[in-house]
């Protein structure tokens, strides 16, 4: 265990210590899409998941294309550009760190492209699970809300979150953020004030990490307060849920809503 956390601080470190300043948004990069979920599961005893992102661009011109991801699993990693023929498909390398073992991927390019991601058991076999490609403006901004739900956690199911953003809000992170959990049913169980960190964080079981002794069936909404650095985001926050049953480890998205609110004053620490 003494390793495995040695391993998560360096990989950490490595996200909260890259260059001071981060990308923004580029007017002449006209198209975008983002990736909620890049990863490569490398944990002994678990299934080796690993995401396998595809760029195609569809015009008769030769494309470039820019990624951003985050975290990399090193510097010079996290904002590549990649030549795309024309009316060809490109694997993306994922270049993810171990721990954390989840990234984003935000691509733009001044010219139309599609981005396809699959999470699939590198070892062959097994239903593919296809991953929502986002237009970054889905994302919450301060003062927005995201619902995520339902979630099960049951004999049958299990179910995880994951707090995730682009690499555009590594300088306005950490973000500030109130989940309230609700039943099936509406009735609000809980409401938690908290800060989402430099990475995408994944909650493997929402209902210990939010107190909760009946594992009912839940939404969680998330609101985004604003950061903490006294900078405002670029794009902003998204929260996916995953449910997963146990017998066939076959796995689903369940739905992410957002309801626009009033802009919260001020995204400096409060």
């Amino acid at each position: 265990m003494g390793r495995l956390r040695r391993a998560a601080a360096a990989g950490l470190a490595l996200a909260l210590g890259a260059a001071a300043c981060g990308p923004g948004r580029d007017p002449s990069l006209r198209y975008q899409a983002f990736v909620p979920v890049v990863l490569s599961s490398r944990l002994p005893k678990r299934i080796p998941w690993q995401t396998r992102v595809e760029v195609t661009n569809p015009g008769g011109s030769p494309a470039v294309v820019r990624l951003h991801r985050w975290p990399p699993d090193a510097r010079d990693a996290e904002i590549e550009e990649y030549a795309v023929a024309p009316r060809t498909t490109r694997g993306i390398p994922l270049r993810i760190p171990l721990f954390p073992s989840v990234s984003s991927f935000l691509f733009e390019s001044r010219g139309p492209f599609t981005v396809r991601a699959v999470v699939r058991d590198r070892r062959g076999g097994g239903l593919a699970l296809e991953v929502p490609v986002l237009d970054p403006g889905q994302l919450a901004q301060p003062g927005d809300t995201l619902r995520v739900g339902p979630l099960l956690r049951d004999g049958e199911h299990r179910s995880h979150i994951c707090y995730t953003f682009p690499g555009s809000e590594r300088d306005a992170v950490p973000f500030r953020v109130r989940s309230v959990v609700v039943s099936a049913e509406g009735t609000p169980l809980g409401t938690f004030e908290h800060p989402v960190h430099g990475v995408p964080e994944v909650i493997e079981d929402p209902w210990t990490r939010f107190s909760l002794h009946e594992r009912r069936p839940i939404f969680v909404e998330v609101t985004l307060l604003g950061g903490t650095r006294g900078r405002s985001p670029v794009w902003g926050l998204w929260v996916y849920g995953i449910v997963t049953e146990k017998a066939t480890n076959v796995s689903r998205f369940v739905p992410t809503t957002v309801t626009r609110g009033r802009r919260a004053s001020g995204s400096g620490a409060g």
